[in-house]
């Protein structure tokens, strides 16, 4: 069963997530005319482990629930609405995505639930039944969601400015997640390879955190015994 790691190539070309990208191929093969087996991205490799993680843990199928943190435009919230489940995707408040710069590239940020389904990864009576959308704040997470049996993130832990609210994310959005569930919050930081003492860009603290778990050992040991 998969467990925290780095990014490989190895891990990329393994038979299992080899399998999510062929679900995935539309999104970036959409006439089925390239040759290429698989984008060999680090980006294309963190969905397919979060795909991987959590339909080994049986969250992929019809009944489940799962919450997504910072979607912007990716294929996951179709793909698990393909699989049955129920969906709550979120990103950003609007006017705070077009302070940070996160609206400017057209392809980082959701705004709703358009674009959210563009390669046709799930059938569009299934995806308006079944996906909600919320503006969320993923340093302010508010108590009235309800609860979910998964939540994921991609590419977005690091965005949150230090480890202290990356961690604080992590833990916060944990109490959307059923006791006893999936408890699937998978998320990845960029790899940061420098001096311990050396984590300091100006006065921008650079998280150096390769899992969740990484911070004060208080906060280690809630996030570890969280039901």
């Amino acid at each position: 069963m998969l467990s925290s790691q780095v990014c490989t190539l190895t891990s990329l070309q393994s038979p299992s997530l080899r399998a999510w990208g062929e679900r995935l191929r539309p999104t970036w093969d959409p006439d089925g005319t390239d040759p290429k087996e698989m984008i060999v991205h680090r980006k294309m490799w963190e969905w397919l482990f979060i795909c991987e993680a959590l339909a080994e843990r049986d969250m992929l199928r019809p009944g489940r629930s799962g919450i997504g943190f910072g979607v912007g435009k990716e294929p996951l919230v179709a793909l698990f609405a393909a699989q049955g489940c129920s969906v709550l995707a979120s990103d950003l408040q609007p006017e705070k995505a077009a302070a940070t710069g996160w609206t400017q590239s057209g392809a980082e940020y959701a705004d709703g639930l358009a674009g959210l389904n563009d390669a046709g990864l799930c059938d569009a009576d299934s995806f308006a039944r079944l996906v909600r959308y919320v503006d969320i704040d993923m340093t302010e997470i508010p108590g009235s969601l309800g609860q979910f049996d998964f939540s994921w993130s991609s590419c977005a832990f690091e965005h949150l400015g230090s480890l202290d609210a990356g961690c604080s994310f992590v833990m916060n959005q944990m109490r959307l997640v059923r006791p006893g569930g999936g408890r699937c919050p998978y998320d990845r930081a960029e790899p940061v390879v420098r001096r311990r003492d050396d984590r300091l860009r100006g006065d921008r603290p650079v998280p150096s955190a390769r899992h969740p778990g990484v911070g004060p050992p208080a906060r280690r040991r809630r996030l570890r015994d969280h039901p």
